[in-house]
């Protein structure tokens, strides 16, 4: 769910997979999502209940917002099967002991050949306290830009996208609420404490065969997700954190469609890290190849 190109705040498209009851609806220019599902874990049963609502309010503007909520230790919560109930009211009336999250995105094509983006992805927060320092206000937000034919040049295109999460976005104070299914985030793969800078240009040079090159940054902080605030920390928090890991990465990858519905890509990756595994004073040059064979059928 959302505008990502690198990855979604919310509900990512790489999840594992996981049983759902899943309710779409649309009429013109709406589209109401519903699901409901049993996620994995190895502490006790758990489930996801999302809902997303999208409306294209203009044929150049599309705003959607969207809420989840990750609950365990007990059987379907009826409450969270009810694809129009505001989560945020029902967990509060189930006793505020649930993982609730609230979040909007924006996409918008104001010129021809540009299309701009953003997301903000709402954990916890209270405008009693300032959002850049207090540890209570747990976001993250993501904004992009995606031009085709830049500088005119035919067939080619060019993606800006940068996204940050807070400290202890995700973490919960109850380990079987923690924003995960298996060991993995539900939302971006980035993890709390952590951003990520990405610049990538393509260019299709034959129907078939595409070249992208591509530029990214991630760095992340000592925060993670399973580790929530304690008081011990004090009511400050820090982006970035303690000892941070940084890594660039330059990478080209050449996609090629040989016969129909069969692709093969080819990659080269050049990745330089500081700080690895935030151990301080480390560093790494490292070469990656990556080939991929992928059917659509």
């Amino acid at each position: 769910w959302g505008p990502g190109y690198r990855g979604s705040l919310m509900l990512s498209a790489q999840n594992p997979r996981f049983e759902m009851l899943k309710l779409k609806i649309q009429f013109k220019r709406f589209r109401f999502t519903s699901i409901h599902g049993k996620l994995h874990s190895g502490i006790g049963s758990k489930f996801l209940a999302a809902h997303r609502f999208e409306c294209m309010i203009l044929p150049w503007l599309l705003i959607s917002g969207s809420e989840s909520v990750v609950y365990g230790d007990r059987g379907v919560e009826p409450m969270y099967l009810n694809p129009l109930m505001p989560y945020h009211v029902a967990e509060h009336h189930l006793g505020d002991k649930d993982n609730n999250t609230l979040g909007v995105d924006v996409t918008a094509f104001p010129f021809p050949s540009h299309k701009f983006y953003c997301e903000l992805f709402i954990d916890d927060f209270t405008t009693a306290k300032n959002p850049l320092t207090y540890y209570g206000n747990k976001f993250a937000f993501l904004v992009g830009w995606f031009w085709v034919a830049p500088l005119g040049i035919a067939n080619a295109d060019l993606r800006l996208e940068y996204a940050r999460i807070e400290p202890f976005v995700y973490t919960h104070e109850d380990s079987i609420n923690v924003y995960k299914n298996y060991d993995q985030s539900i939302g971006h793969w980035l993890g709390p404490d952590s951003d990520d800078l990405f610049i990538q240009a393509d260019y299709l040079f034959h129907r078939d065969f595409t070249l992208a090159l591509s530029l990214e940054r991630v760095r992340h902080g000592e925060g993670d997700i399973d580790t929530p605030h304690d008081e011990s920390m004090g009511t400050r928090k820090n982006f970035l954190s303690g000892t941070v890991e940084t890594k660039w990465t330059w990478g080209m990858h050449l996609t090629g469609q040989p016969l129909r519905d069969v692709f093969l890509s080819f990659g080269y990756y050049f990745l330089d890290t500081q700080n690895v595994n935030r151990m301080q004073d480390t560093h790494s040059k490292d070469h990656q190849f990556r080939f991929k064979l992928f059917v659509n059928y």
